[in-house]
């Protein structure tokens, strides 16, 4: 057999589709809060930005607030492989457009735009995974409820299904329909420190395999992932540690020396650089050879936050807009107060050092009177 991908079935291009048609033994299409996209792009942040990296909290957008985010992760050695072939290396850039919005208290909505961008694949005999095209490999859409939850953490359930834009995948089968997945998700603040379990399950619709190629379209999936994260208040930035995979709830046999059960770590720090922007930088690895985890990742990326877009206007948030309005109310025995854009630091319940001048400006007042 060559070690070329197979041809490419122009016809099954749809408007939806661009034609990212891969080889024997191409990737995986998977989905869940984290293990999503191609298994072989497993890294998945988070729509909302609240999160930490992609594992979820309960907290979610406040109604009207929308999130804009994008990730760059370079991948090395996360292709598959197969038995009695020689060796070999690869390189994955890939990329995630990410969007989420704010529905209603304690309930938010997000999509995802998992690509890649370039691939890169050392010379080797006998059959190679690898894309055809660059290109959209799916579309992820989730979204969360919050059962209960304050500031210190809480209980939430997370809904996604997944819709795969890879032809000729022999890893999902031909004519797959969607992945869902449903996933409990349960976090705690404990002062500088937050944690967070999410707990799920992994329903594919798998199609048919592809005739020729010995590999058995995946079924369903257990899906798990820990983080926890430590305040730094003196650099307005987090240090972030997170643990993810998923196994499958059967055995199955797909020709590759990668297992079909995948773990991932990762290590990475997020700075607030304003109120409304956030980044983040870091490193990840695999802890099991499955066939979704790269021997080493890159990846950076930033979070855009503003609104609401809707909703009370009192609760807009405008950047370069910090201020304080007092207001005397017009009865005889009491005043009211009213703050307006106290600012606290992104995606924290602390307040930012913006916000002191506005407090000592009220504390002031309150002492004159």
């Amino acid at each position: 057999m060559q070690n070329e991908s197979f041809p490419s079935f122009s016809s099954f291009r749809r408007t939806l589709r661009p034609a990212f048609l891969v080889a024997a033994g191409s990737f995986v299409a998977s989905a869940s809060a984290n293990v999503v996209g191609t298994d072989a792009q497993n890294f998945n942040p988070t729509t909302n930005g609240l999160d930490f990296v992609t594992v979820q909290s309960s907290e979610t957008l406040k109604p009207g607030v929308m999130n804009f985010g994008i990730y760059l992760n370079n991948a090395w050695n996360a292709l598959p492989r197969f038995k009695n072939q020689p060796a070999y290396r690869d390189r994955l850039l890939g990329a995630d457009l990410n969007f989420g919005l704010g529905l209603a208290k304690n309930w938010d909505f997000g999509a995802s735009l998992p690509s890649i961008l370039n691939q890169s694949v050392s010379t080797q005999s006998g059959f190679s995974g690898r894309y055809s095209e660059n290109g959209i490999t799916e579309v992820k859409l989730n979204s969360k409820y919050r059962l209960f939850g304050e500031d210190d953490g809480g209980f939430a359930l997370v809904g996604s299904a997944n819709f795969n834009m890879i032809g000729n995948n022999p890893y999902v089968g031909r004519n797959a329909g969607p992945t869902f997945n449903l996933e409990a998700v349960y976090d705690r603040t404990f002062g500088k420190v937050a944690a967070a379990i999410n707990v799920g399950y992994r329903l594919r619709d798998s199609g048919a395999a592809i005739p020729g190629i010995p590999i058995r379209p995946f079924g369903n999936q257990y899906i798990a992932s820990v983080a926890g994260n430590y305040r730094i208040d003196g650099w307005d930035a987090k240090l972030i540690a997170e643990v993810f995979g998923s196994v499958p709830t059967s055995a199955t046999k797909d020709g590759s020396d990668r297992q079909a059960s995948s773990l991932e770590a990762l290590l990475g720090i997020k700075h607030d650089f304003t109120t409304h922007l956030a980044g983040h930088f870091g490193f990840g690895r695999e802890l099991i050879g499955g066939l979704s985890s790269p021997d080493f990742r890159v990846y950076t990326g930033i979070n855009f936050q503003f609104g609401p877009v809707f909703g009370r206007e009192s609760e807009r948030i405008e950047p370069g807009m910090e201020e304080v309005a007092v207001r005397d109310a017009e009865v005889p025995s009491e005043e009211t107060f009213t703050l307006r854009k106290i600012p606290f630091d992104f995606n924290s319940a602390a307040l930012s050092p913006a916000a002191r001048p506005i407090l000592a400006e009220l504390a002031k007042y309150l002492r004159e009177k």
